[in-house]
């Protein structure tokens, strides 16, 4: 999940970048291996929570949004 309280530096979901994704796709090789779980089923999500203090959080979900790097 990200969250950002100015559009300044661009949208929430533009921080998880690729190095950000390559970040998470070896945390998540990690735990599978130790998980014995190589063969399960996973996916990454991002969830984008933007908060503008005159506004409702706007809330978004990407199913899937990126592939796993090696």
């Amino acid at each position: 999940m990200k969250s950002k309280n100015s559009g300044r530096y661009g949208r929430p979901e533009e921080a998880v970048d690729r190095k950000k994704q390559a970040k998470l796709s070896r945390i998540a090789l990690f735990y599978l291996k130790s998980k014995s779980g190589l063969d399960a089923p996973a996916r990454f999500d991002v969830v984008s929570v933007y908060m503008d203090p005159q506004a409702p959080p706007v809330i978004r979900l990407y199913k899937n949004a990126f592939d796993l790097l090696l």
